[in-house]
């Protein structure tokens, strides 16, 4: 769980950029026309290294709260 500023629809997580202090995430969605849209949600966490690759964790709540 970490803090977001705001949060969209659920898809796979992408990790964005990572400056040695945290995380800029953003999550992927298909509108109904099936266009992929992009959501940028800013979440910072302890990053202890050079952030890499994408997961298939699902944003399952946010309300300006966070991610889980």
């Amino acid at each position: 769980m970490a803090n977001c500023k705001r949060c969209a629809g659920s898809g796979k997580m992408k990790c964005g950029s990572c400056d040695g202090s945290g995380y800029v995430i953003r999550t992927e969605i298909k509108n109904p026309m099936g266009l992929t849209i992009y959501d940028i949600c800013e979440v910072k966490i302890t990053c202890p290294g050079p952030c890499k690759g994408e997961g298939k964790v699902t944003c399952s709540k946010c309300g300006g709260n966070g991610y889980e």
